[in-house]
């Protein structure tokens, strides 16, 4: 059974949450490439590893990640937003 959550904004994905193992997740976001390199470089100032593939980032993540990392996870949801607005 596969479990996730996807944001959908006029009927396109541009985040996603796939349940892993171990309390673990698949966080994936949709975006252009030139917000890609931005994100890409945000994750890269925090030493997080990201497998970047044609348009989306896709991180495993945990909660205590993601709580200690909430304003960057911040920013690249803005950066998947101006991606859908433009």
């Amino acid at each position: 059974m596969e479990a996730y959550v996807a944001i959908t904004v006029n009927g396109d994905n541009y985040m996603w949450l796939h349940r892993r193992t171990s309390n673990k997740s698949l966080v994936v976001f949709r975006m252009a490439q030139s917000r890609q390199d931005e994100a890409a470089g945000l994750l890269d100032g925090r030493n997080i590893t990201d497998v970047p593939r044609t348009k989306t980032i896709r991180l495993t993540v945990d909660k205590d990640m993601v709580e200690q990392n909430a304003e960057l996870f911040t920013s690249i949801a803005a950066l998947v937003k101006i991606s859908w607005e433009g």
